[in-house]
């Protein structure tokens, strides 16, 4: 599917187009997520498989090879990575080094780089290497007529510290610091407010689920 979308990409670009759905994903994410969210959302300004286009959008954590992005730039594409996370050796467990390469290479190719956040910039500095020439920070947007904060805050009961994870193989290794994090603090936490832990993330491997399951008071 994707070979077939990539032979599209070559096919149809037409550099300096007028027309408003002038992007195509570089390829579409594969699996449920911040990507898959912003794909959605971009729907509307896609231009469809046969349609001319001339911006080539490389969502996070999506692979795209670097030699389709060479030859699409050296055709006249223009090319627009949205950069989230970087890999680090508490989070992925294999060679991270080789995938913050990767990241690096992308964006060295890109014409301009969007950060999710100012923390998703300064972990590409501390573990991918110098920015890319042109970048900035766009921050995911919040609706704020569902999201908004009460017009009096009173004072918390409790500290209240969000884990928002998968459970899942991938993140196993996330989950055994959170564990470890959350043990630490049992013995040691000394503010008045005690910690009210919430837990939430989809249920991919139930092993993970029960180990979880084992050192916390609720996982949902």
């Amino acid at each position: 599917m994707r070979i077939r979308h990539w032979w599209d990409l070559l096919q149809t670009l037409k550099p300096n187009l007028t027309t408003q759905t002038r992007i195509k994903l570089a390829a579409a994410p594969r699996f449920l997520g911040g990507p898959a969210s912003k794909a959605e959302q971009m729907a509307s300004l896609l231009a469809g498989t046969g349609a001319a286009y001339d911006t080539v959008f490389c969502l996070s954590s999506v692979y795209v090879p670097l030699t389709l992005l060479r030859i699409l730039k050296a055709r006249g594409a223009r090319i627009l990575v949205n950069q989230n996370g970087v890999y680090y050796p508490s989070w992925f467990r294999g060679n991270f080094k080789k995938k913050n390469r990767y990241l690096f290479k992308l964006n060295q190719l890109a014409d301009h780089s969007f950060f999710q956040s100012q923390f998703a910039l300064d972990s590409y500095k501390t573990w991918v290497g110098p920015l890319p020439t042109s970048c900035s920070v766009l921050y995911n947007p919040i609706d704020v007529e569902k999201f908004s904060p009460a017009e009096t805050l009173l004072p918390p009961d409790a500290v209240r510290l969000l884990v928002f994870t998968d459970f899942s193989k991938f993140n196993e290794l996330l989950w055994n610091h959170i564990v470890e994090l959350k043990s630490y603090l049992e013995k040691n936490w000394t503010a008045p407010q005690p910690i009210r832990w919430v837990w939430m993330g989809r249920n991919i491997d139930d092993g993970v689920v029960d180990y979880v399951k084992k050192h916390v008071d609720q996982a949902t």
